[in-house]
């Protein structure tokens, strides 16, 4: 995981508004647009963590993105990729928004 593919790097998003939408144990959820202009969901981690445990994170975010990656299923949200330009403190996962909310809600 030293060197992640640059494949699942997406450029040009924007994130809408400055607040999340929603929020769980360990990461916020914002609405974004791709640079193709459709709306996307960003899973940004909240890291409170020292230097040396950044990478840990970093690896474990990684492992995340690369299994998410792999996976199609017709109940699997597809993966768009990942993100670090617009939360530079933070990672960000990437997924088509979904406009009726999450599981929980719809």
């Amino acid at each position: 995981f030293e060197i992640f593919p640059s494949s699942l790097y997406l450029r040009g998003l924007t994130k809408e508004g400055h607040h999340p939408k929603w929020g769980g144990g360990y990461a916020d959820i914002w609405k974004g647009q791709a640079a193709n202009g459709d709306p996307v969901c960003l899973k940004v981690l909240r890291v409170f963590t020292t230097e040396a445990s950044k990478k840990q994170l970093f690896k474990e975010f990684s492992q995340e993105a690369l299994v998410w990656s792999q996976l199609e299923h017709p109940n699997v949200l597809p993966f768009l990729g990942t993100n670090t330009d617009l939360f530079p403190e933070s990672y960000c996962l990437v997924s088509p928004w979904c406009s009726h909310g999450n599981v929980m809600v719809y």
